[in-house]
């Protein structure tokens, strides 16, 4: 059980020394997230709406 706690503890202190080397790739990380609970939000807001037919949505395409 000490050895579990030990690894843990490394392993914790590994990943602070890492990402306060490297913020940037922190931060990238967390605006993917935050960028990813918005298209989520995005897609739940949709699927409460109507659908457009294929046949709507190819219409207009070939229009442009």
């Amino acid at each position: 059980m000490g050895n579990t706690t030990e690894i843990k503890s490394q392993v914790k202190e590994a990943m602070a020394e890492f990402f306060t080397e490297n913020r940037t790739i922190l931060r990238d990380a967390v605006i993917d997230a935050i960028e990813d609970i918005g298209l989520e939000k995005a897609i739940a807001e949709g699927d409460k709406n109507d659908y457009v037919s294929e046949e709507e949505i190819l219409s207009t395409l070939n229009s442009i």
